[in-house]
C-alpha cells in the first residue's frame, strides 16, 4: 500500500494532468476505465453525495485503476460541473482554515471563514429539509470533516461571543448566527437551542435591546429556575463589574435578578451570595 505522501503526490500529479485536458477528453478517460459516465449522469451522481471522495469511491473502475486518477477527475469534472452543489469537502476546507485561523489567534479571520461555511451549510439544510443538525453528522462521509458539526457550531457560538466584549460590531453577526441557527435547525437537542438562546440574548445586550434580551432571560429562567447561572448571567448584564454594555449599568436591577435566583435555584447559590455581598 502507498504511503500517504505517496498518494498525494501522484493525487498532484494526476490533478495537474487533467486539469490541461478538455472536460470531454476527462469523461473519456474515465470510460476507458471502465466508469460508464457523462456530464448529465455525473451531476446526478454528485447531487446525491454532495462529496467528491464518495463520488471518487463509488466508481466501478477496471481493476488496478490508480485511485489518485479517479479522484483527481472527480475534483475536475465537479469543479467544472458542479459549482452549483454543496460540497462537504469544500466546507470542510472553510472548517479547517478557520481552526487554523484559531490556533494562530486570528480569531477574526476564523469568524470570517466559518460563517461563509455556516451559510453554505444553512443553504443546504434548507434545500435538504433538514431540521436537525445531528441529522448531518449522521450523514456526512467519514474521516471528512475535522470535528463533528454539533461540536462546530457551537464553536462558531463561543468564538463569536468571546470576541463580542472586545469588538461590539460582532453583536449583529452573532443575532444572526444565532437566530439563523435556531430557525434553521429547530429540531436540534436542547442543550444546543439554549446556548444559541442565551447567545442572542447576550447580542441584543451588547445591542442595547434590553426589551428583546430580558424576555429572552425570562424565559430560560423560567425553563430552568433551579439553574443559578441563568440568574448569575442575566444580572451580570447589568453588575458595573461584569457588564457588556456600559450603557445598561443598574446596581438594583442586578441585585433584584440575583435575589431572585437565590430564592429559587438550588445549584451555585453560594455564586449568587457573592454577586449580592459585592453590593453591600
Amino acid at each position: 500500500m502507498a504511503s500517504a505522501a505517496g498518494r498525494s503526490s501522484n493525487l498532484r500529479i494526476e490533478l495537474q494532468r487533467l486539469e490541461g485536458l478538455s472536460t470531454e477528453d476527462v469523461l473519456t478517460e474515465l470510460q476507458r476505465q471502465g466508469v460508464e459516465i457523462n456530464e448529465g449522469l455525473f451531476h446526478k451522481v454528485c447531487q446525491k453525495h454532495h462529496s467528491i471522495n464518495a463520488v471518487a469511491q463509488r466508481w466501478q473502475a477496471v481493476k488496478g485503476t490508480s485511485p489518485a486518477f479517479l479522484t483527481a477527475a472527480t475534483v475536475v469534472l465537479w469543479d467544472r460541473l458542479c459549482t452549483d452543489l454543496f460540497c462537504w469537502e469544500d466546507f470542510a476546507s472553510l472548517v479547517q482554515k478557520g481552526i487554523d485561523d484559531i490556533r494562530s489567534n486570528n480569531r477574526m479571520q476564523a469568524i470570517d471563514k466559518w460563517l461563509n461555511a455556516w451559510r453554505g451549510l444553512r443553504a443546504f439544510a434548507e434545500e435538504k429539509k433538514v431540521r436537525d443538525i445531528s441529522v448531518f453528522d449522521m450523514q456526512v462521509p467519514e474521516n471528512v470533516l475535522p470535528e463533528d458539526l454539533f461540536s462546530w457550531v457551537q464553536d462558531v457560538e463561543m468564538a463569536l461571543t468571546d470576541q463580542v466584549d472586545e469588538f461590539p460590531q460582532l453583536a449583529t453577526a452573532l443575532l444572526d448566527y444565532t437566530r439563523s441557527f435556531q430557525q434553521t435547525f429547530p429540531s436540534s437537542a436542547t442543550p444546543i437551542l439554549l446556548n444559541m438562546k442565551s447567545a442572542e440574548s447576550i447580542a441584543l445586550f451588547v445591542l442595547g435591546e434590553t426589551r428583546e434580551a430580558d424576555a429572552i432571560r425570562e424565559q430560560l429562567c423560567a425553563e430552568y429556575p433551579d439553574d443559578a447561572w441563568t440568574f448569575i448571567d442575566w444580572g451580570d448584564e447589568y453588575n458595573p463589574k461584569y457588564q457588556r454594555n456600559p450603557r445598561l449599568a443598574d446596581v438594583e436591577k442586578a441585585r433584584q435578578i440575583y435575589a431572585r435566583g437565590l430564592a429559587v435555584a438550588t445549584e451555585d447559590t453560594e455564586t449568587l451570595r457573592e454577586r449580592i455581598a459585592e453590593f453591600a
